[in-house]
C-alpha cells in the first residue's frame, strides 16, 4: 500500500519510475497512485519512456502535467531527460516554459522540479550526470525572484543546498539509496525513503 501524509497537497514522482520502462510497470504505478486521493505529478528520469508515461499516467489525479497551481504557489515541472543518456539537460523550450508560467502567474511563488541534479552531490561518479547547462539554468532562475526552491531526484539521497536565495533539495529514492560522497558507484544501507 502507498502510505501518504494526510495533509499532503501533492506527490511529486521525480523520475526513474521504471528501471526498464514498459506498459505493465507504468500501469502498476498508476494503480498504486490512484488508491490515494492526493494529486500526483510524474516526471521523466533517464530510465523512463516519457511518451509512454504521458500515455499511461494520464488520469484525473495522476498525470505528467508540467504546471500545478495552488493558492500561493505554482509547481513547474521540467523534462531534463536526454534520450539514451544518463546525464541531464534543460533545452530552451523547457527554460522558456519557466518564463511563460511566471508571466501568467507573477504573484505566485514557484517550486521548480526536474529529475537530474543541478548542484554537486559530492559523489564524483554521480556528478558527471548533473544538468549539463546548469550555469544557464541558474542565470534563468536569478531572473525570477518568485522561484524559491528547486527539487530533484536522480541522486538517490537527501541533499539540501542553496544557490543564492534559491533552496535546492534532492530526495532519497523509494528504491535503494546511493552511498554519499563516493568516488565510484556504491549503494548505501539506508532504507527506501521520500522527502516531505
Amino acid at each position: 500500500a502507498l502510505h501518504t501524509h494526510p495533509d499532503a497537497d501533492l506527490i511529486i514522482l521525480s523520475g526513474d519510475l521504471c528501471q526498464q520502462p514498459c506498459i505493465a510497470g507504468y500501469r502498476r504505478i498508476l494503480d498504486r497512485l490512484l488508491k490515494t486521493s492526493i494529486r500526483c505529478i510524474c516526471l521523466p528520469g533517464n530510465h523512463d519512456d516519457y511518451a509512454l508515461m504521458q500515455r499511461i499516467l494520464n488520469q484525473e489525479n495522476v498525470s505528467c502535467n508540467k504546471q500545478v497551481i495552488f493558492e500561493h504557489w505554482q509547481i513547474i515541472s521540467l523534462n531534463s531527460q536526454l534520450a539514451g543518456k544518463a546525464g541531464g539537460f534543460l533545452p530552451d523550450t523547457e527554460l522558456d516554459f519557466i518564463d511563460r508560467c511566471i508571466e501568467r502567474h507573477p504573484d505566485l511563488r514557484v517550486l521548480l522540479t526536474f529529475h537530474h541534479h543541478c548542484s554537486a552531490s559530492g559523489s564524483a561518479w554521480m556528478d558527471t550526470m548533473q544538468i549539463a547547462n546548469r550555469d544557464t539554468l541558474f542565470q534563468k532562475l536569478r531572473q525570477h525572484p518568485q522561484i524559491r526552491a528547486v527539487t530533484t531526484g536522480h541522486v538517490h539521497q537527501q541533499i539540501q543546498t542553496q544557490n543564492g536565495a534559491i533552496k535546492i533539495f534532492s530526495t532519497p529514492s523509494t528504491c535503494f539509496q546511493f552511498k554519499p560522497f563516493s568516488p565510484n558507484f556504491a549503494l548505501d544501507t539506508r532504507a527506501p525513503g521520500y522527502r516531505w
